[in-house]
């Protein structure tokens, strides 16, 4: 009778979407991985610039509350922003509004291309590959060829360009360093190993990890919607980070099994489902916007 075989089991209560998403904002926490101005740039990028882009210190506020960041850490990281010109302020009332700036709003646009593919780098387009090597390199040498043709720096004074084409006959016939060429089905492992490290598909795999729960309790579960733009928020900025790290190559150049693609797939069917929540959540906030026109930048990514 008093036999603990016969006694009913404790079963833990199913974990609310909420829950698993504050376990996931733990998560990046620890790794400091959610500084404040850094998230802010972020949802500016990816959610107000499709809608005009002009936001209230209350509606970033009320979104970086969501994420365990006070008040006074977020007025901070705006005075910084702003110091360092990367966003403008416009006093109303009592009220703050802030707008990217040109220096603002220029990088994540010359990344939203690359941030929102649907595919990386076509490998069709890349037949051939240069190893750049200069042993006596200062950061100019390495920062025109990777502006010129979109290289990888794999060291301080060695570069990695998968569009030969693009190289400048000036910068190929240089007598002060070495020059590699190879074809993209005959990669070098080492080679290979330094375009792809083991500690950027960790990390493209730790964000598959972190949201695959979410995900997939959004296939029965309803989301509140500032959880889906606070979840939304954290994917993009997450898959950012890790995306501007890596290098923009055609995937003959990386390791096998190389979990960029993977990874973009993953982004992709959870941004998508969370994009009408969220979204209702920024019209809840007041974001002016033009219906047709915030949609159609939306229905662009990953697409």
């Amino acid at each position: 009778m008093g036999n603990s075989s016969h006694q009913a089991r404790r079963v833990a209560p199913a974990q609310t979407i909420s829950q698993a998403l504050d376990e996931t904002i733990r998560q990046l926490r620890a790794d400091n991985a959610l500084k404040a101005w850094s998230v802010i740039i972020t949802f500016f990028g990816d959610a107000v610039v499709p809608r005009g882009g002009e936001v209230s210190a209350a509606t970033v506020q009320a979104l970086m509350q969501r994420f365990g960041t006070e008040a006074g850490a977020v007025r901070t990281a705006f005075s910084r922003l702003v110091r360092d010109g990367w966003v403008v302020r416009e006093k109303r009332g009592r009220q703050s509004f802030y707008t990217l700036s040109a220096q603002g709003a220029e990088p994540f646009q010359r990344a939203t291309r690359r941030i929102y593919s649907r595919r990386g780098p076509d490998d069709s387009r890349h037949g051939e590959w240069l190893l750049l090597f200069n042993p006596q390199a200062d950061a100019g040498w390495a920062q025109a060829i990777q502006v010129e043709a979109h290289g990888v720096r794999l060291a301080v004074n060695c570069v990695l360009v998968d569009q030969p084409d693009l190289v400048s006959e000036e910068l190929l016939h240089h007598d002060d360093y070495l020059l590699l060429r190879g074809r993209a089905e005959k990669v070098p492992q080492w080679l290979s190993a330094l375009a792809g490290p083991d500690d950027l598909a960790q990390g493209l795999a730790t964000l598959q990890a972190r949201f695959s729960p979410l995900q997939h309790m959004l296939e029965t579960d309803s989301i509140d919607p500032l959880d889906a733009m606070a979840m939304r928020c954290l994917l993009i900025h997450e898959w950012r980070r890790l995306l501007l790290k890596s290098a923009d190559l055609s995937s003959a150049l990386l390791p096998d099994d190389w979990p960029r693609e993977p990874c973009r797939a993953f982004v992709a069917r959870l941004y998508q489902a969370l994009l009408c929540a969220s979204e209702t959540w920024l019209d809840e906030q007041g974001l002016a916007t033009t219906a047709s026109d915030a949609q159609a930048v939306l229905q662009r990514r990953f697409s």
